[in-house]
């Protein structure tokens, strides 16, 4: 079953109703393939903490360290990396300690000659993040190129290679 062309709220609906008919009988196979199904896409939406798989109703801090975990792994396993070393996120970029953004946490990559950073931003409690990849292209770049953004949805498909790639060069794993 495909549900990438629902709306939020009837995905929701979808995934709220199949689950009850679960509750009322967990032998219910259709009721079964109808909620793995919908899960699945709520999940690749941002729409449910892939941790607890629970409705985000307001993204917090703990969410967005939760979708970034692959990009940080990275951002720590870089020998020598000059922004955030043994960290690998922060959760008070510029935007948010000037009051402009409500999440406003990065993760970075400064070594060998790659310097790229992946954002996660939101202008309002409760919005869902989108994400900017920023690269500097030459280090006498005075500011950062923006290769993108991207949604809670395509992160992981569309940006995590490229952060895999920048982590093998920063590395030394060319």
């Amino acid at each position: 079953m495909d549900y990438s062309n629902k709306s939020d709220a009837n995905l929701l609906q979808i995934l709220e109703g199949s689950r009850g008919r679960l509750t009322e009988n967990s032998g219910n196979t259709l009721a079964r393939g109808v909620f793995e199904a919908a899960q699945v896409e709520a999940l690749r939406r941002g729409l449910l903490s892939p941790r607890t798989k629970t409705r985000i109703t307001k993204w917090t801090a703990a969410d967005i360290e939760e979708i970034l975990l692959p990009f940080t792994a990275l951002t720590k396993s870089i020998p020598n990396n000059a922004r955030l070393a043994g960290r690998g996120i922060t959760h008070a970029g510029g935007l948010k300690l000037k009051g402009e953004m409500a999440i406003n946490s990065y993760t970075a990559i400064k070594a060998r000659g790659v310097d790229v950073v992946l954002v996660a931003c939101a202008k309002e409690k409760g919005d869902v993040p989108y994400f900017i990849l920023r690269e500097r292209r030459s280090p006498t770049d005075k500011e950062m190129t923006e290769r993108g953004r991207f949604t809670v949805a395509n992160l992981q498909a569309e940006v995590l290679p490229i952060w895999q790639e920048f982590a093998r060069i920063a590395a030394g794993r060319e």
